[in-house]
């Protein structure tokens, strides 16, 4: 199926001007990705298929990160970046040739599993560098020497168990509140937050910041800044969560009074 490079943008630009928030992704993953979805379009591979690749790649990126190697730890983050651009280009090409309910699903699935997994593993695969030079050293080498560098194992954890927790409230909020016509079923964030994001994200240059930690050997570092963030995100999400609920229930219990 032959498709232009104008074509693919357009049509992007239609459903997706939002996502010029994510710096990264809209003005280098994206364009990255038209020229993969030409040449998935050309050999007529399906989006889900692409969709499935970019899961499989996300995956073995984040499994190369559990093995606490220098060189390991540099490919992992390129794959779990080439991965993020596959995440592009199925959109792409479901913007082509027609988007699927079960296309839509594995589509958040993998992506999530890759954020989950990718910080877990790297978590392992510190855990395993606790004689190292490694920059946290300098700050909690108490804690690290006393748990024998598990320290990175127990934060790649909860920092995953966070972003899933992270996800799983967003997305039932997002249930929710599509059943009130006033309310948009999604949550705003301040300069900083949309900063911060931008950085740590997944949609964000989380994969590339992952990468230049890496080759500065900093990931430790990298783990326990995004562990924080997440950490601080989740309570923001449910506070402003729990916020709304409680403003529209307010809301309709004296509209019921009212009539």
């Amino acid at each position: 199926m032959k498709v232009s490079i104008d074509e693919l943008k357009k049509r992007y630009l239609e459903t997706k001007a939002h996502e010029k928030g994510w710096i990264w992704t809209y003005y280098v993953r994206r364009p990255i990705s038209y020229y993969l979805a030409i040449f998935f379009l050309y050999f007529d591979i399906s989006a889900n298929k692409v969709t499935l690749l970019f899961l499989f790649t996300g995956v073995i990126g984040s499994l190369l990160l559990a093995l606490g190697d220098y060189i390991m730890f540099i490919l992992g983050a390129l794959l779990i970046e080439l991965a993020i651009i596959l995440d592009c280009v199925d959109g792409n090409i479901a913007r082509v040739r027609g988007s699927t309910t079960l296309g839509s699903v594995l589509d958040v699935w993998s992506g999530e599993i890759i954020l989950v997994l990718s910080l877990f593993m790297l978590g392992v695969g510190l855990s395993g560098l606790a004689n190292e030079n490694m920059i946290t050293l300098y700050i909690l080498n108490n804690i690290i020497s006393t748990t024998n560098g598990n320290i990175f194992l127990y934060i790649g954890s909860l920092t995953a168990i966070v972003s899933l927790a992270s996800w799983a409230a967003r997305n039932s909020w997002r249930v929710i509140s599509k059943n009130f016509d006033d309310m948009k079923p999604t949550i705003n964030g301040n300069i900083m937050k949309k900063l911060i994001e931008n950085i740590f994200h997944y949609s964000g240059a989380y994969s590339l910041t992952m990468l230049i930690a890496a080759i500065f050997n900093i990931l430790d570092l990298f783990l326990l800044l995004v562990g924080s963030a997440y950490c601080v995100n989740l309570f923001v999400i449910m506070y402003t969560i729990i916020k709304k609920a409680y403003s529209l229930d307010k809301k309709y219990i004296n509209n019921c009074f009212v009539v």
